[in-house]
């Protein structure tokens, strides 16, 4: 069973489902899914040493709405506007919160999303966010169809190359699921990788 079957039966996101198989403490309810959805005892999802044990820094997902069924896709562990935002809140003050709150911002590069206002000025956030804190690594952009080589030409042109002076992870070809946006989620999980200091 691959790491996206079994977060579907557990009804558990990809980063919980990573981090329990990867020996990161999880809460008993998790371990209780992972356990009926698996078969096993629950003491076989502790195979690992706690010292040992990764956790995943916070996540912030910028996107423009036509993209939102990919965005729910990378959501559970991260902020997801939808799911949750309060209601009567500000959008202005809902995103500048969750670009500056959360450890990292992910950043959908497609043309749907980067041509969205709302995107754009996440984005500028982050930058400043990222010069703020002497040049800190915040932004992670991933691709969905390749807008962000040939076609995007922002008004501010050093802001696209910011961002192109980047890795930036493709999902192009991997958008409905399957075991190609698998693989590409376990990178970008790597990407947000805490390891415990000794």
């Amino acid at each position: 069973m691959t790491q996206g079957e079994l977060a579907q039966v557990a009804d558990l996101s990809m980063l919980t489902v990573s981090k329990a198989e990867r020996g990161t403490l999880v809460d008993v309810s998790t371990v209780k899914k992972l356990a009926e959805a698996l078969g096993v005892d629950v003491g076989a999802l502790y195979s690992r040493d706690i010292e040992q044990a990764l956790t995943y820094q916070s996540v912030f997902i910028s996107y423009g709405t036509p993209d939102e069924d990919f965005a729910a896709r990378l959501y559970r562990e991260t902020f997801f506007f939808p799911k949750t935002a309060r209601p009567g809140d500000k959008l202005h003050r809902t995103m500048s919160e969750g670009v500056r709150d959360y450890d990292r911002v992910l950043l959908v590069c497609s043309k749907s999303s980067l041509e969205r206002p709302g995107v754009l000025h996440e984005l500028e956030l982050v930058l400043a966010r990222e010069a703020q804190e002497g040049g800190a690594d915040i932004l992670i952009p991933v691709t969905l169809d390749g807008y962000i080589y040939s076609g995007w030409k922002p008004v501010r042109e050093d802001v696209a190359t910011q961002i192109r002076a980047r890795v930036i992870l493709s999902f192009e070809g991997s958008l409905q699921g399957g075991p190609e946006f698998d693989a590409r989620f376990a990178r970008l999980l790597t990407s947000l990788e805490v390891r415990p200091e000794f």
